[in-house]
């Protein structure tokens, strides 16, 4: 039976639908075996289960017969992959992702389309017309790795930067030139989302304390460009 109801006249009773997968709890890829089975998913529909690790900003454009745009990545993980892309293109998606809190949500994303990115090199996902998102699933699967992504929020801290670090980043591309009070600023701002962001700062270390843990807050890399 299908009812149309005003928003006051919604019978409380069906509320927990909303966290209740469309499909079978069960019936899932993990991120692990997206990777592993590489290109032969290419143009494949499928379920995926997964926390949420950063939410990015709508980066509008233009298309070349003059079309306005957006997309919006979100970058997943599990117990089995510790990054994994999945891309956002309409509006209501894009605002939905918006409310997602980073390593806090758990999503079942069912009829989510992958490809094969070229431009990364790697597998991804996109939220198409069929997609049908689960926020915070009620089954013992979304459960299981809750308790996983909660258990090793504060532990995973350094590893999660580094596997940042690992994603393929262009640094000819980085030309941003922030000051201290616009770091900080800006930082502020993504520290909800969790999400990434580059730039060139020219300042002096005033205060390091020795006795912690350093390799909290600096990291030294070394790049050789040929």
């Amino acid at each position: 039976m299908v009812k149309v109801c005003s928003p006051y006249e919604v019978d409380t009773k069906l509320l927990s639908l909303i966290h209740l997968p469309v499909k079978e709890s069960r019936d899932y890829y993990s991120l692990a075996d997206i990777v592993a089975n590489g290109q032969s998913l290419d143009g494949r529909i499928i379920n995926v289960l997964a926390a949420v690790r950063s939410v990015g900003e709508p980066k509008y454009f233009t298309t070349s017969d003059r079309r306005k745009g957006q997309r919006c990545e979100v970058k997943l993980f599990d117990e089995t992959e510790p990054s994994f892309t999945m891309t956002c293109w309409d509006n209501e998606s894009i605002l939905l992702a918006q409310s997602w809190m980073a390593r806090e949500t758990v999503i079942f994303a069912s009829d989510v389309r992958i490809n094969f990115n070229k431009f990364q090199n790697c597998m991804a996902a996109t939220v198409i017309s069929k997609t049908i998102v689960t926020v915070n699933p009620d089954t013992p699967e979304a459960n299981i790795l809750l308790n996983y992504i909660r258990e090793s929020k504060e532990t995973n801290v350094a590893d999660e930067i580094d596997s940042y670090l690992k994603e393929s980043v262009n640094l000819n591309t980085i030309v941003d030139v922030y000051t201290v009070e616009q770091l900080k600023v800006k930082a502020l701002k993504s520290e909800r989302k969790a999400d990434p962001f580059y730039g060139i700062l020219y300042a002096y270390i005033s205060t390091l304390n020795i006795d912690d843990e350093t390799t909290k807050v600096v990291r030294n890399r070394w790049y050789y460009l040929a």
